[in-house]
Parts: structure tokens; sequence; C-alpha cells
């Protein structure tokens, strides 16, 4: 197994990123203009694609992981990354330094970038993890949640069961949650021209 820390340079989509520091040596300012940006109309794009989508959906060429889940045979075992390994590449490490959780979350460039990583470094996996998290869905419900490093997520305001019109019980999920949906649809275009495998959430 390849470990992150011994790779040289890093290979991406569009374009490379520095090696690793070497222990003791000052980590360079980071620069995030290598991730491509997804179009400004991306939610006019997403929103055509689904009216349109038997037509416009491409489906995945690799469907292991997929015929595995829906309980049937594949000739060969599929193989992914969870979202949270990669915590532990360097390239994931460097998007978070300047960027928080649910910064990632929100923004589609970031959230689809940080999906492809581990694909990136190991181009035979089956699937992709879409970047989001379930703490989404109660922030979308007005419990904002920020991410304490060393700690994990903590709620601003907890939910409180005596007092639960606080609660936003039906949230537009269009309005709270349509940056999840933009984020995978800018993955599926980043993939669409390179290697057509599932997008998955996991939970």
């Amino acid at each position: 197994m390849v470990q992150p820390d011994t790779v040289a340079v890093v290979e991406t989509p569009a374009g490379t990123l520095p090696p690793p520091k070497e222990a003791g040596e000052a980590a360079p300012e980071y620069d995030d203009s290598y991730i491509p940006a997804p179009p400004e109309n991306l939610r006019e794009l997403r929103r055509e694609f689904q009216a349109n989508r038997d037509s416009a959906f491409r489906p995945a060429l690799d469907t292991s992981i997929l015929d595995i889940a829906r309980g049937g045979t594949s000739k060969s075992v599929p193989v992914w990354a969870m979202r949270q390994a990669g915590r532990y590449l360097p390239e994931f490490k460097q998007v978070r330094s300047i960027s928080s959780f649910f910064e990632v979350c929100e923004s589609p460039r970031l959230a689809a970038e940080v999906t492809l990583q581990p694909l990136v470094r190991f181009p035979d996996l089956s699937a992709v993890i879409i970047f989001s998290d379930i703490l989404v869905i109660p922030v979308a419900m007005g419990m904002p949640c920020e991410m304490i490093p060393g700690q994990g997520p903590v709620f601003k305001t907890p939910l409180d069961i005596e007092n639960p019109d606080t609660l936003i019980l039906k949230p537009n999920v269009e309005n709270t949650l349509g940056y999840v949906f933009d984020a995978i649809h800018w993955t599926y275009l980043r993939l669409e021209s390179k290697v057509r495998i599932p997008i998955l959430k996991n939970f």
C-alpha cells in the first residue's frame, strides 16, 4: 500500500501539489488555485440535468459495488475509500488548513476535490464517497454546529425538548441543502470525462 508520506508529488486532474514538508521544515503557504471551479450556473445545470435525467445520465461503467450492494455478484471485489480515509492524505490536510469542516461541505468546489483525492492516489477504486456529513441535516433544521479541533461537533444551540418550536421540521431542502446536490453534480461532471464510477454517500 502506498503510504501518503512517501509520495513525492500528488497528481490531480488539474495539476500537482507540492510534496509534503520535511520534518522541521516550515509548511509553505497553501494555494488552492489549482482546484477546478464549477461553472457559476452549476445549480441551474444540475436542475436541468435532473429534469432530463433519463436521457442525460451516463451510468457508471464499473458497477461492481452496486451489484454487490443489491445482493448480486461481481467479477471483481469492489474497493473504495471511506470519506474519513481522506483525513490522512496530505492533500486533504492542505485543503482543511484553510477551510473549516463545514466550509468544505458547503463548497461544491472543495467537496468535489476532497471526494476525488483518494481516486487520484488509487485509480482502481470502484466508487468515490461524496464529502458530506449527517450533521448538515440538523444544521438545515436550525441547529448551528461547529467542528471543534480535538473535540468534535458542538451544537451552539442544543435541541431543547421543552422548546421544540426552535426546530425547523420541514426545511426547504433546496435552499438549505442544495449545496450537497451541487457537490454531487460537480463531482459527476469532473468524473464524467475521466472515469465513470458510482458516487456514493455514507452517513
